[in-house]
């Protein structure tokens, strides 16, 4: 099959999916309205359907338009499997049109309005629900399957064709690898709806059969079949339009075998590709984030008043174009917000108005100042965004990634490594430009907390007005503080101002959490004392929720309503002020322990969470924990030189228990173990503070000088002791498993980034945790009798003879291995 002969296919495949979708419509319409006389235009359209299926199956069998004899049998059967499935669709459609001619030939003779009744009821009782969507799905399916093995069609049968032609391109060859693959032809009308057969019907869809190709100079374009250019009655005019339009001097892919056409190629390549995407913390930021409280932020929904200064949200969604930017003061419920909005049910209800019929896609990313380096990284937004999108579209991931897409087809058996920015940046443009205006898709990306980002505010600003600004398929809700930069980024943006909205939701919910026990001891002084938390919020969620705290701290503790004025009257309506305050209050006894524990979770913030693995995010760990915490203040002796055991469960728990009711006594809410409630073992519940303006606050006070700290405590001597406990608790076990391996290797990794930061900041681990740490990995490592990189799983290597001859090479080739126990 020559190129032309492949695009040839595919423009009757672009007939026959136009006219079986087209048919599905008309289905889900009787099913719908009822009405027996919709049968003429569906015959009609299954009669189109039926001469599609024809055009499709009959394929050229001229052998000058044949593959090679070493490629016809892969491909024929590839094709042969998909047109086979297409058939059976074909063939269900046409058993449900003839049901329905016999239903209404039964009915015939019933007089209208009862003809209707029993015919839509008949209709519902033979169809089961979702057959419809399930067949249409399927046909989604079966036209990305096709796209992607007709590029690859093309790729070999070009390849062949170059190695035919090597005398025009010697000057090529001479340059070598500097020649890059396959050929550019540019965009055009490849096909027209049969015309004989496509009047009657009212096309929803756009056929889309796309082969990626890569120009020379590194550049990407495609083969779009678009419904509104269908210009074309047969194969021969479009193939006089594609003469006169190729583009000269190309080459196809040296490495391009036919032996990667099988039927699941398709499905192993979108695998490996998101997986190369996705990182493990993608959601955690958008899970640790709280639910809106109930009948809160309704005011959302409503048109502003007349004179408000914030412009109406979900008409923006269904006309506006550009950024809306959400913006507020620090603590004010951005992110709950952005949250609410993401996750509500209109929200693409508004959108599709404003696609107008057009593909909708949606994602979103939610920056964490206190995350990973994914996490507040233009790596993480742009992995997260294309894993969302093409996780719902996977047949774009030819289009958005066609030198990925070739790399996983030519060398199956490679483990892919992590995307560089610079590739993440071209197939997200990709996507915002080619897609967008090639295929007339639409794109709403939420993107919450832009002043989270790690980077220059400047470059990620420009990076999402340009993006909105490149296409009228496109735009952004964005969220931050009002800072300078976003501030004048943001100028001519719609735009909302939290604080000035939020101050019913912050009535509505203070009223929720004290009326039922603060009204009936302070009888009509509620509504005073409620008055005043709303007034000296100011519109900061996060001071109220302190503040709702506090009094009901008070309360336990049996204050009087005396007492609960004047701790209200105490509480500063400065956020900052109100952390300071809340340092003051922690009782003498405590104030050196919750030094310990604020220490070790801000330096595991700004130094250990950061290094762990060099960058290595499969091997980070996700958060710090309520053990890590435990095992990192644990003062017991440690068991320098004795025997390695793993801890036994019931001891894990107590500690994981005691240290969680400790932290909750000597931080008062300041640090907290997030959402207990959710882990099954509550030792690996995540320990973090409230929000990032403490962790701001915390860092610049110097908790040190505030609270004190023990004589001799280091704080990162406290987390190497966590990660020797920890090295511990892992059994050494006898069969390989490797994920647990990566778990117990992790910790030495940990370690000793950890020792290198102390030993750069002048407090280096003492030399017996040191010892230790040998001991405990010298033993595993001599348990271990093979290891293989983690970047290649197929082939095994011969073992270095101690863990440090491991490292040494490790970081020689910048490869990380994983050792296996025998």
């Amino acid at each position: 099959m020559d190129p032309l002969s492949a695009l040839g296919v595919a423009a009757a495949a672009v007939g026959f999916f136009d006219c079986a979708v087209g048919l599905i419509k008309m289905y889900r319409q009787i099913r719908d309205r009822g009405d027996p006389d919709l049968l003429r235009t569906i015959r009609t359209t299954a009669s189109d359907l039926a001469a599609a299926r024809k055009s499709l199956i009959q394929r050229p069998s001229n052998p000058a338009l044949s593959l090679e004899v070493s490629e016809n049998e892969q491909v024929r059967c590839a094709l042969d499997e998909l047109f086979e499935q297409c058939d059976k669709i074909v063939n269900r459609l046409l058993e449900m049109l003839q049901s329905l001619e016999e239903k209404a030939r039964d009915f015939g003779q019933l007089d209208k309005p009862t003809r209707l009744k029993a015919f839509s009821r008949a209709v519902k009782t033979f169809w089961e629900a979702d057959e419809l969507e399930g067949l249409d799905a399927q046909l989604v399916k079966f036209r990305g399957q096709l796209a992607f093995r007709l590029l690859t069609v093309l790729n070999a049968k070009l390849d062949y064709s170059s190695r035919q032609q090597t005398g025009r391109f010697d000057r090529l060859d001479k340059k070598g690898d500097e020649i890059v693959d396959v050929l550019a032809i540019h965009h055009q009308s490849l096909a027209k709806k049969l015309a004989e057969h496509s009047r009657d019907v009212a096309s929803t869809n756009r056929g889309l059969i796309e082969a990626i190709l890569t120009l020379r100079d590194g550049s990407t374009t495609s083969v779009v079949l678009d419904s509104s250019e269908r210009n074309y009655t047969n194969t021969a005019a479009l193939t006089d339009t594609l003469r006169s339009n190729n583009v000269v001097s190309i080459r196809s892919p040296r490495d391009m075998h036919p032996a990667e056409l099988g039927i699941g190629s398709l499905d192993n390549v979108t695998s490996r590709v998101l997986s190369c995407l996705n990182f493990r913390q993608m959601r955690d930021r958008f899970e640790s984030i709280p639910e809106a409280h109930a009948q809160t932020l309704q005011w959302i929904f409503d048109a502003p008043e007349t004179g408000a200064k914030w412009d109406n949200f979900f008409a923006w969604l269904e006309s506006g174009t550009g950024c809306y930017w959400i913006n507020g003061k620090a603590g004010s419920g951005k992110s709950t917000l952005m949250k609410f909005l993401w996750a509500h049910q209109d929200r693409s209800a508004y959108l599709a108005k404003w696609a107008k019929g057009r593909p909708l896609i949606m994602a979103s990313f939610f920056f964490w100042y206190l995350g990973s380096s994914l996490q507040k990284s233009q790596a993480g937004l742009l992995r997260s965004l294309l894993y969302d999108i093409l996780t719902k579209t996977p047949s774009l991931i030819p289009v958005v990634m066609p030198d990925l897409c070739q790399e996983v087809t030519k060398h199956p058996d490679n483990q892919l490594g992590e995307p560089s920015i610079i590739e993440l940046t071209r197939w997200f443009n990709n996507l915002a430009c080619d897609v967008s205006e090639h295929q007339q898709a639409r794109f709403c990306l939420f993107i919450d907390g832009l002043d989270e980002f790690a980077g220059d505010h400047q470059d990620l600003a420009d990076f999402f007005v340009g993006i909105a600004s490149k296409s009228g398929n496109i735009k952004l809700v964005v969220s931050s503080r009002p800072l300078t930069t976003f501030t004048e980024a943001f100028e001519d943006a719609s735009s909302l101002r939290l604080q000035d909205l939020t101050e019913q939701d912050i009535r509505h919910y203070t009223d929720a959490k004290l009326r039922k026990k603060f009204s009936a001891k302070l009888g009509g002084e509620w509504t005073t004392i409620l008055d005043e938390i709303v007034v000296k919020s100011d519109g900061v969620f996060l001071w109220v929720s302190l503040v709702v705290k506090s009094l009901l701290s008070g309360l336990r503790d049996g204050d009087t309503v005396t007492e609960l004025r004047a701790r209200l009257d105490e509480l500063p309506s400065d956020l900052k002020d109100l952390y300071q305050h809340m340092l003051d209050r922690i009782p003498k006894d405590y104030r050196l322990q919750a030094s310990e524990m604020f220490q070790t979770v801000l330096i595991n913030l700004a130094g250990g969470r950061n290094v762990v693995g060099r960058g290595d995010e499969g091997l980070m760990p996700p958060h710090f924990t309520l053990l890590e915490l435990a095992f990192a203040l644990d003062k017991s002796p440690f068991p320098f030189g004795q025997p390695i055991k793993p801890i036994p469960r019931n001891r894990i728990r107590r500690m994981a228990s005691d240290t969680e009711v400790r932290l909750r006594a000597r931080c008062l809410g300041i640090l907290e173990v997030r959402d207990s409630s959710r882990w099954r073992n509550m030792s690996n519940a995540p320990v973090d503070f409230i929000h990032r303006t403490a962790v701001e606050f915390l860092s610049a006070e110097n908790v040190v000088q505030t609270l004190g700290s023990p004589v001799g405590f280091n704080p990162l001597t406290a987390l190497f002791q966590a990660c020797l406990w920890k090295g511990r608790t892992i059994p050494i076990v006898k069969r390989p498993k490797l994920l647990k391996f990566q778990e117990t290797w992790r910790y030495l990794w940990q370690g000793l980034d950890i020792a290198s930061l102390a030993e750069i900041s002048g407090t280096p681990i003492p030399p017996d945790y040191i010892i230790e740490m040998d001991r405990l990995y010298a033993t595993r490592w001599d348990a271990s009798s093979i290891y293989w990189p983690t970047s290649s799983m197929s082939a095994l290597i011969q073992k270095p003879s101690t863990w440090s001859r491991y490292l040494s090479a490790e970081l020689n080739t910048s490869k990380r291995m994983t050792p296996i126990d025998n």
